[in-house]
């Protein structure tokens, strides 16, 4: 029997079963279609109950942002539909219809396997709006037009989803004396940390207007590096400024100790769609060099292959405001290139019982309160600085152009940001030579990328032990003269030299090696008999190939 024969079958069969089974409302726009569920191609059940999805669709609360659906709840919560959540949502949309041999039609359960069909196809077709971003406080667009309408933006396909509470303030006429006031009063809120100088609270501010004008400035940003006495108030400033920034209270996440688990976190997170994205707490002394990381700081975008499947995810991560803090933190240079350094640096012997003089203002979960209680005020004072600053560039062009330091990598976001430090009166203290301090700490990336290369020469794609490398070490030639300092201080003292090298090898382990990051060190997951470690390094292209 024809497609065409089913659904007549279904239209007499719905009228007989809508007095006695289904109660229909009679809004048309309401009304749940009939979707016919067996002696069909999967796919065109799918698309006929993507279609009823779509139609209740508007004003809009499913997206598409890659190849991943999302639904927002009306006050901003966002979550990514796997097959189970998308298939209860059809269910709900569609009344499923199955057609017996005898042309029967009665109501049936809904199998998973059109919800598995949409997922694993192109979601183009199903004309759903694309989503840039869930936002959670008014925003100065590109165009120089105030985003403050809760709901979907079609034009900037951005989501305003305003706290509650949250009210639209009136704002002074954009003046350079309403600017700089703003800013005292946003630097005010942070007066009670313990700033190693007021480069560093400069930083901070530089970190807030970066993220109020990400729309503006349309580009990469450097992750806000805060540091770096035990006690200082690390964590807390984070919290601070992820509200200043955001408008929201982020969530803390752990550093992991590989760079594999460090994409597995990123996936998980990223697919929550959080407003900010905080390292909390990396361990004291850790040397970091997260190549995952480092990728989606200068690429701007994040891709991994979802677990348990063949599909992978991507997120633009242009704007998205990311924090990391920890003591006395070792920074390999590729990572330490890429950070905002922010110091807190108190004097006192234990900072947790620091006192400044008169007490403090807001003292913990009261600063925080706050901020929560006030995101409206400092969301008006933000958008006062950035209309100023846009008034200012469009009549005399951009401020202190040329004339504030950069960020290799990030010269838009340093040009744009440096530009309005500079408008507020605090050009001299944008960066102020934090980055290079940060980075001649760092640890030399040409020495290591040497030994690394000698390596390579060595062993080639073989896979090798602790101990062999040391034996080559011992013969001397090439791989002996080119030890780098990091290895040669780990050698000094003791006779376990195989033990020191393979502490130095675990140390950079899912490290990328090289001015393209195309080396990579990785271990493999099989040990030998011993126990011992088995190491490779591969090129990005075998990398790829292996994946």
């Amino acid at each position: 029997m024809q497609r065409r024969a089913y659904i007549e079958l279904i239209k007499s069969s719905s009228e007989a079963m809508h007095s006695d089974h289904v109660n229909m409302p009679a809004d048309p726009k309401t009304e749940k279609p009939s979707v016919v569920i067996n002696r069909v191609q999967t796919h065109q059940a799918a698309s006929e109950l993507m279609e009823a999805i779509t139609r209740t669709n508007d004003p809009p609360f499913l997206f598409r942002r890659c190849r991943d659906i999302l639904h927002i709840h009306p006050d901003g919560v966002t979550r990514t539909l796997d097959a189970e959540a998308l298939k209860d949502l059809m269910d709900r949309s569609a009344r499923v219809i199955k057609v017996a041999k005898n042309g029967e039609a009665t109501l049936a359960p809904l199998p998973l396997a059109p919800a598995k069909s949409v997922l694993a196809g192109d979601l183009t077709r199903f004309g759903l709006p694309v989503l840039k971003e869930v936002l959670h406080t008014p925003t100065l667009l590109k165009n120089g037009r105030v985003l403050d309408r809760p709901g979907y933006d079609p034009a900037s396909q951005l989501y305003l989803a305003l706290p509650s509470g949250f009210k639209i303030l009136r704002r002074p006429p954009p003046s350079k004396a309403a600017a700089i006031e703003a800013y005292a009063w946003i630097a005010n809120i942070m007066g009670d940390f313990a700033w190693d100088d007021s480069a560093s609270l400069a930083n901070a501010m530089a970190f807030i207007l970066g993220v109020a004008a990400r729309n503006v400035i349309d580009s990469i940003m450097p992750l806000a590096l805060v540091g770096k006495k035990f006690g200082a108030g690390k964590t807390l400033l984070c919290n601070v400024l992820a509200i200043l920034a955001t408008g929201t209270r982020p969530t803390l996440v752990q550093f992991p100790e590989s760079n594999d688990q460090l994409r597995k976190l990123l996936l998980s997170h990223f697919r929550e769609s959080p407003a900010a994205t905080v390292f909390d707490n990396v361990a004291n002394g850790r040397t970091l060099n997260p190549a995952a990381l480092n990728s989606a700081l200068t690429a701007g975008i994040f891709k991994d292959r979802i677990l348990q499947s063949s599909k992978n995810s991507s997120f633009d991560l242009r704007g998205h405001p990311m924090l990391l803090n920890g003591n006395t933190l070792k920074l390999k240079y590729e990572f330490a290139r890429r950070c905002l350094p922010i110091t807190l640096l108190s004097s006192a012997s234990n900072p947790t019982l620091r006192q400044p003089k008169g007490g403090f203002k807001y003292p913990g979960e009261a600063l925080l309160e706050f901020c929560l209680e006030n995101r409206s005020v400092v969301n008006s004072k933000s958008l006062t600085i950035l209309e100023s600053w846009c008034l200012e560039r469009d009549r005399n062009g951009i401020p202190g152009q040329g004339q504030t330091p950069q960020i290799p990598s990030f010269e838009k976001w340093s040009e744009i940001v440096g530009s309005i430090m500079f408008f507020c009166g605090q050009g001299h203290l944008f960066l102020a030579g934090r980055q290079e301090t940060l980075l001649e700490k760092a640890e030399d990336p040409q020495e290591e990328f040497a030994f690394v290369g000698a390596i390579v020469d060595t062993f080639g794609s073989d896979c090798f032990k602790a101990s062999e490398l040391w034996a080559r070490i011992e013969e001397g030639g090439t791989i002996g003269e080119l030890v780098p300092k990091s290895l040669r201080d780990a050698l000094k003292g003791g006779d376990r030299k195989s033990a020191a090298v393979g502490v130095w090898l675990r140390d950079r382990r899912d490290t990328y090696f090289g001015p393209d990051d195309n080396i990579l060190l990785r271990r493999e997951k099989d040990l030998d008999r011993a126990g011992a470690a088995i190491w490779q390094l591969v090129t990005a292209a075998s990398d790829d190939a292996s994946e």
